[in-house]
């Protein structure tokens, strides 16, 4: 796709459409454009993008601000931009297709081989970046300090290997190297290279001079001396015994098979402390333990142990260095600001081998809330790394084949595909999760997912054989559950398959606390036991665990399912018009979700709004063709009469049939 978008964040930010300046003047609107074009592909709730922007205005006032910025943005796009700005009443996002950012370029060059004009001109890069952006507000200061970080972080990481030798052209490798010191006075591996090229240059002299540059630095800072490499180098150089060391020739990568890489792993490294004041060690050290203990009581992905990672010093080495080491596909790193009684707490979850941010987000906390949020930023940083994870696995995947493919990447791709609720695509997905159990018959996640497929077909009245279909859902969650060592997840998913299948009672409610004990942040553990309690007519904590669980992964790829479950809580609560207007939210994201589209027919019968509930009746019965009130009626799954007559009257009165 043509680039129609072009966002300037060296120097003063600017942003054009099809050539021309667009928002000139209107610095929030601009501060917002260039926080969606560097989070993408995610999308933000309203509710956080104003706070971000307006954090000390009430909320009300921060919305209408920002519908302001929105209208202002409609206004400003037309043409094929237009279709770049995603908004609906909840979220927004950027489709990056057709956008260009000049500091992603410029990484992109790096990559390539090649050293821009503008970094040249400007080895202080880092310190221009989106100027005239500062001040909008605390949290969003915090964020542009983490953005600068993360890019000199990456540049110094890509000027480094564009030095090596052999990599570039020797002209560009001392441009590389003298950017490189400037960044970083103390760089051994950048002076030795300065000193290297211009010895073979015979350019003895400005060897020397760079070497000289940093013996005193180090002695008059650190008060240390140089290494015995560059000590070396310095003396052959003097002694004129210097010649300049062959290209190393790149040693051959194997090519990258997925099924040697199995379930990704994931090294949580310690928050660094930002200043201005200092911040406790028990909370930077809190942080980092609740985020690992969360992480691997979900199974998947692999999370390294916080012992292997609390000592590393990244300011000495890079994230990636130390996570290549490591092992880890995926690192997690941040930063915690303390300014005024306020701590801002920086997250990003970054892809070790294409350095791709995968996810960011900032926290922001009193002082007196610091411990009570511990646990809840930990938390919250769990559940959004994992979906965020999952989907950078499935687009890194996407070109193998089947029988290349681990069981874990197997077990992503038939979600992927499951969760279309597409016929056609659907018995693929269940063949893909049979490969993956053949591949790995110990790895939970497939026959949670397996579950979670036998479960969908018969809710969508696929299945051809129910009786057969049961018993295949009670085998692969009793597996799930053994496998997992009864995992909080896999136990709250197993209590509802046999809600589905058995009612609900006291003992799928007690399984259901127990889950919940177990691992009380994950959002997937609380969204299985919603229709349990509302069905138990417990309609107000179905309704807490739904709204806290869409909160903890609000960027869900499966985010219908937990919109539908939350619907199911609010007819419950006999909130009817809350219950349609989620279904429809639910329906938009995916129409052919048969329960979702059933439920919300009855809940627009039973607020009056008929012309609705006929259009989903129409709807349901495409999909499910052979439904009939008359076989639901015997298993329909609330305890409370009220609750029952009002759901198979409102569906009869929808237009279901009898």
């Amino acid at each position: 796709m043509h680039n129609v978008l072009r966002i300037s964040v060296v120097g003063d930010v600017d942003i054009r459409a099809a050539g021309e300046p667009v928002l000139a003047g209107k610095r929030k609107a601009l501060a917002l454009l260039t926080y969606l074009a560097l989070a993408a592909p995610h999308r933000f709730p309203r509710s956080v993008v104003a706070g971000l922007l307006w954090e000390n205005v009430p909320e009300a006032a921060a919305r209408n601000s920002l519908r302001q910025i929105l209208s202002d943005l409609r206004k400003a796009f037309t043409g094929p931009a237009e279709a770049l700005v995603s908004i609906d009443r909840e979220s927004l996002g950027l489709d990056t297709a057709g956008v260009e950012v000049d500091a992603v370029a410029l990484m992109e060059e790096l990559a390539a081989g090649r050293l821009p004009d503008v970094l040249i001109a400007n080895p202080e890069l880092p310190d221009l970046l989106f100027r005239g952006l500062d001040g909008i507000g605390d949290e969003f200061d915090a964020w542009l300090h983490e953005m600068r970080r993360v890019f000199e972080e990456q540049l110094t990481e890509r000027l480094g290997r564009l030095i090596e030798p052999g990599s570039a052209p020797e002209e560009t490798r001392l441009k590389a190297a003298g950017i490189l010191l400037r960044l970083d006075p103390f760089n051994e591996k950048a002076c030795r290279e300065v000193m290297a090229i211009s010895a073979a240059r015979g350019e003895t002299r400005e060897a020397l001079k760079a070497y000289e540059a940093l013996f005193m630095r180090l002695e008059e800072e650190m008060d240390i001396e140089p290494s015995p490499q560059t000590q070396d180098l310095a003396v052959r150089i003097k002694m004129g015994e210097f010649k300049a060391d062959p290209p190393a020739q790149p040693a051959a990568r194997p090519a990258a098979v997925a099924t040697e890489i199995g379930p990704p792993r994931l090294a949580v490294f310690p928050f660094q402390n930002l200043g201005p004041d200092d911040v406790p060690d028990y909370f930077v050290d809190g942080i980092l333990e609740d985020t690992v203990c969360m992480l691997a009581s979900l199974k998947e992905p692999r999370v390294l142990s916080s012992n292997s990672t609390r000592g590393a010093n990244l300011r000495e080495r890079s994230a990636r260095e130390r996570a290549r080491e490591l092992g880890a596909n995926y690192t997690v790193f941040g930063s915690i600001r303390r300014a005024h009684q306020r701590y801002h707490i920086s997250v990003q979850l970054v892809e070790v081998g294409t350095e791709l941010v995968e996810w960011a987000r900032t926290y922001t906390a009193s002082e007196n809330e610091l411990f009570d949020i511990q646990s809840h930023i930990a938390g919250s940083i769990a559940n959004k790394l994992q979906p965020s994870v999952q989907t950078a696995e499935l687009r890194r995947t996407s070109g193998f084949k089947p029988a290349d493919l681990s069981a874990y990447h197997l077990t992503l791709r038939a979600k992927e595909l499951a969760f279309r609720l597409k016929r056609e695509s659907f018995g693929e997905a269940r063949d893909l999760l049979l490969m993956a159990a053949e591949k790995d018959p110990t790895f939970a996640p497939t026959f949670i997912a397996l579950t979670d497929w036998y479960s969908i077909s018969l809710g969508q009245g696929w299945s051809d054989d129910p009786g057969r279909d049961w018993k295949a859902l009670e085998d692969a969650a009793s597996r799930a559950l053994r496998l997992s060592g009864e995992s909080g997840r896999a136990l709250a998913m197993y209590a509802h398959n046999q809600t589905i299948q058995h009612g609900a009672d006291a003992r799928t409610e007690s399984m259901l606390s127990n889950a919940l004990e177990q691992t009380p942040s994950d959002a997937e553990a609380l969204v299985w036991s919603v229709p349990t309690l509302a069905f138990l007519g417990k309609a107000d904590a179905a309704v807490e665990n739904g709204e806290r669980a869409a909160s903890l992964s609000p960027s869900d790829p499966f985010m219908f399912r937990y919109q539908h479950f939350l619907s199911i809580a609010y007819f419950a609560q006999r909130d009817y018009g809350k219950a349609a207007e989620i279904g429809v939210t639910s329906a938009e994201a995916n129409p052919m979700y048969a329960s979702n589209v059933r439920m919300t027919a009855a809940a627009f019968a039973a607020s009056g709004n008929m012309p609705e509930a006929r259009r989903f009746a129409e709807m349901a019965m495409e999909i499910d063709p052979g439904y009939s009130l008359s076989r639901y009626e015997k298993t329909q799954p609330f305890k409370d009469p009220e609750t029952a007559t009002a759901l198979l009257e409102n569906l009869r009165k929808a237009g279901l049939p009898r």
